[in-house]
């Protein structure tokens, strides 16, 4: 509070004015309101937040769908192979590409997706070689198909395998790489003509729960090269996903999590 001067006409009167700052009621309750309105914004934001990187996922499987179809046409109709597929002849390793120009090592890691693999690259067991082996999908960037490793890698994924994990390996080369999809070759499968059209063959975050990137559902690729979005409602998909790795020869009555998109549209 302080004195200020007053004017009416030739007078000259001291009078008294309250000039008021705040208080601190008032900041606090400046301070609530702010963290109120955080409270409610941030879910909003982080909801926009994740649906932009599903987004981003979607158009990174779709780039690897234009791939698939692009080796396929060039490759007699043949599917990229896959070294952790149900074991093919010796004659099927090879088929137009270097990626598979040897067998599977015979003490391979029992911890593997079985007939669906995110592994990119393997080293090579050819004792001739040593040259590290585009694998699944991997041959895709191997062959040129495919110009960028980040193709591989969901935005939103949170579990093992994540982009930085392999940086090194991306640019010197050399050693195992794995990305965020699964790619499913189902046993006896070699051509894409094969498949049903209906049948998923990618699909990000399908390998354990803590890898499904999305928590809410999951973004596919299907043999006829569409993409979709499969809303897991009811937690089916979730619940079917291992808490680790699964095993070759896993438990038979394990829930299939890949037949939902299998039997979307």
């Amino acid at each position: 509070m302080r004195g200020t001067v007053t004017r009416s006409g030739n007078d000259t009167r001291w009078g008294l004015r309250l000039e008021r700052g705040f208080s601190l009621i008032d900041l606090l309750v400046s301070i609530s309101v702010m963290v109120i309105l955080m409270a409610i914004l941030m879910p909003a934001v982080r909801m926009a937040h994740e649906s932009a990187r599903r987004v981003r996922c979607l158009s990174n499987i779709h780039q690897v769908g234009i791939a698939v179809g692009v080796y396929t046409d060039d490759h007699r109709g043949y599917l990229p192979p896959a070294r952790f597929d149900e074991e093919p002849p010796a004659s099927d390793y090879g088929r137009g590409t270097s990626a598979q120009s040897t067998p599977p090592a015979q003490n391979q890691s029992q911890e593997d997706d079985g007939a669906d693999t995110m592994f990119l690259r393997y080293r090579s067991t050819n004792p001739f070689t040593n040259a590290p082996l585009w694998d699944g999908l991997g041959i895709l960037i191997g062959d040129n198909y495919v110009n960028h490793p980040g193709v591989f890698y969901c935005p939103s994924h949170h579990g093992e395998h994540p982009f930085n994990d392999y940086a090194n390996e991306w640019v010197n080369g050399g050693g195992t790489i794995a990305g965020n999809y699964q790619y499913r070759i189902p046993p006896g499968i070699t051509r894409i003509t094969d498949l049903d059209r209906k049948t998923a063959i990618v699909a990000d975050g399908m390998r354990t729960r803590l890898d499904y990137n999305h928590v809410i559902g999951n973004n596919f690729l299907k043999s006829d090269l569409s993409v979709g979005w499969y809303a897991d409602v009811d937690g089916y998909v979730y619940q079917s996903l291992p808490e680790r790795p699964r095993v070759r020869n896993a438990d038979p009555r394990q829930h299939n999590p890949w037949q939902p998109m299998d039997d979307q549209y």
